[in-house]
């Protein structure tokens, strides 16, 4: 065989193979940017804002000296910043640092009783991603009291017509524990890559009040339990 033949037709054998258009890849659409790992997949460091409705648990039905049953319950919220560090590729270290302002109430017809409060919250917890989107949270919380105060409030706008309304106020010795631990629950969904809704379930373990009486109500076994509902921006 003619060898200026044999190099001819592997040229053109060639040229054609290099003229074909390359498969698209099977994780690949044809027509579409390859993709690019989102932050997600990084380390991060945001800040974020939670709406906050809580109330004590676990108190004995007399706790307040009468037949009513019902728990101080009230609002409050966090702020704080959180942190984003990736274990494995669905799987984060998601530990925040957090202020916490909370003021629960509870009335009868004998008073009105508050009890005010102010922590640093450091949740320690895991993230699992859902579909990029989607994920949810699990984990143990620290908390450190900084401020508390417990009132009770006796008034009356009746008196049989004789003398004004009486209003008298009496400030409780009660304070907060100054440390608490519970378990946090919770779910969300991040949107643009950088904003996040989330919703949680916090219920403390220990008692919230260990010194338990004063000379209106009795706090002992009484536990704070809440549910957080906010949204997260990520800096970083």
């Amino acid at each position: 065989m003619n060898f200026s033949r044999i190099l001819a037709a592997g040229a053109l054998a060639a040229s054609y193979a290099f003229a074909q258009p390359v498969a698209p890849s099977v994780d690949q659409p044809e027509g579409q940017p390859a993709k690019k790992a989102g932050l997600n997949s990084k380390m991060g460091l945001g800040f974020h804002g939670q709406f906050e409705f809580t109330n004590l648990y676990g108190l004995a039905q007399d706790w307040n000296l009468g037949d009513d049953e019902e728990a101080p319950s009230g609002i409050g919220f966090v702020a704080g910043l959180r942190g984003r560090i990736p274990m494995m590729p669905v799987v984060h270290f998601a530990p925040e640092l957090n202020f916490h302002y909370a003021r629960l109430t509870q009335q009868d017809e004998a008073a009105k009783r508050s009890f005010e409060q102010m922590d640093i919250e450091v949740p320690l917890m895991l993230r699992g991603i859902l579909k990029d989107m989607f994920y949810v949270t699990a984990g143990a919380q620290l908390g450190f009291n900084l401020y508390s105060k417990a009132k009770v409030d006796f008034g009356s706008d009746d008196n049989g017509g004789y003398l004004d309304p009486i209003d008298i106020e009496y400030e409780e010795d009660l304070n907060k524990a100054t440390f608490g631990f519970g378990l946090v629950l919770g779910a969300g969904f991040v949107f643009f890559d950088r904003i996040s809704v989330d919703a949680r379930f916090v219920l403390g373990l220990t008692e919230a009040y260990p010194n338990g009486e004063s000379k209106f109500v009795t706090m002992d076994g009484a536990k704070q339990k809440s549910f957080q509902f906010g949204i997260g921006c990520w800096i970083l």
